[in-house]
C-alpha cells in the first residue's frame, strides 16, 4: 500500500520541481515559441562569420572566381551589418580595345542584410555591399599585343541581390545569394569595370 501511494505522488513532485525551476530562471516565460526557434538559428546569432565562394559571369562573357569572408553583427532581429573582404581573379578580360590579363581584385566593403519572415529552416534576405576595390592587372593593346604593362588602381565596389539562409543545425547555416556585382563602378565608360551576374555561396558559423 505504501508503494502505491508513493508511486501516485512521484509525478506530482517531479512536475512541481520542474515548473519551479523554470519560473525561477524566467527563461521560458520571457520568450515565445517563435523567439525560442530563432535563438537556435545561426542566421540570427549576434556575431557570425561567413566564408563564401564567389563566381561572376561578366558582361564580356568571361568568368571571375574567388572567395570572400564577412564578419556579421546583428543590429536587430532582421537587420545585419558586416565588414567583408574578397579576392577574385580572372586570367583574361577584353575591355574597350584592351587586352587585360592576370586580373586581381581585392574589395573591402560594408555588407548589409535585411531578413524577411522565416519559413521553417529558410530565411530569405536582401543583400547589399559597397566598398573599395584594390585592382591590379596587366594591360596591352588588343590589336597590337606584345608589350603588357602593370596597372594598379582603385574603384567603387558594389553588390546587390536577394539571398537565402538555410539552417543546417544549431550552429551552422548555409547561405546563397544571386545578384549584380561591379568591381570598378564609374560614370566613365572608358574605365576598366568588370561587372555582371554573381553567385555567392557560403556558410555561417
Amino acid at each position: 500500500m505504501r508503494c502505491i501511494i508513493i508511486f501516485l505522488f512521484i509525478p506530482q513532485l517531479l512536475f512541481s520541481e520542474i515548473s519551479g525551476s523554470i519560473n525561477s530562471c524566467g527563461k521560458y516565460s520571457l520568450y515565445s515559441s517563435y523567439e525560442l526557434m530563432n535563438t537556435d538559428s545561426s542566421c540570427l546569432n549576434r556575431f557570425s562569420v561567413q566564408p563564401s565562394y564567389e563566381f561572376m559571369r561578366s558582361s564580356h562573357n568571361n568568368n571571375f572566381t574567388g572567395f570572400s569572408i564577412i564578419i556579421n553583427y546583428k543590429l536587430s532581429r532582421t537587420v545585419f551589418l558586416g565588414l567583408g573582404a574578397e579576392f577574385s581573379y580572372s586570367p583574361l578580360h577584353i575591355d574597350n580595345g584592351w587586352r587585360l590579363s592576370n586580373l586581381n581584385f581585392f574589395p573591402i566593403y560594408l555588407d548589409f542584410k535585411w531578413y524577411f519572415k522565416e519559413y521553417k529552416k529558410l530565411w530569405p534576405f536582401i543583400n547589399i555591399s559597397e566598398g573599395i576595390s584594390l585592382i591590379n592587372y596587366k594591360k596591352e593593346d588588343y590589336y597590337f599585343p606584345g608589350n603588357p604593362y602593370n596597372v594598379s588602381e582603385k574603384g567603387l565596389y558594389v553588390f546587390a541581390g536577394p539571398g537565402c539562409c538555410i539552417r543546417i543545425n544549431k550552429r551552422i547555416a548555409s547561405t546563397i545569394a544571386v545578384g549584380f556585382k561591379g568591381f570598378h563602378m564609374s560614370f566613365n565608360n572608358l574605365d576598366v569595370n568588370p561587372h555582371g551576374l554573381t553567385f555567392r555561396i557560403g556558410i555561417l558559423i
